[in-house]
């Protein structure tokens, strides 16, 4: 897909260094890679801390339910 990026005149001065097309383009994909790499990451992480979050809610009802089971004593011979 060929398309046309504006760029800031500060974001220019900055990457002025890659002026030739095919530089800029190659930096251009690259970013733009790591970008949706970046938001799949955080996605991830995301439901990552959800679920230890359940499973430690799931943990403490565990707990509980053990703590109401009597604990028979060891017979005193």
């Amino acid at each position: 897909m060929r398309t046309t990026v504006t760029l800031e005149p500060e974001v220019e001065k900055l990457i002025g260094h890659l002026s030739v097309q095919k530089r800029l383009s190659k930096f251009i994909n690259e970013c733009i890679k790591e970008h949706f790499r970046n938001a799949e990451k955080r996605r991830l992480e995301g439901k990552l801390a959800l679920a230890y979050k359940r499973a430690n809610e799931e943990g403490d009802a565990i707990r509980e339910e053990f703590n109401t089971i009597e604990i028979e004593r060891w017979p005193e011979w």
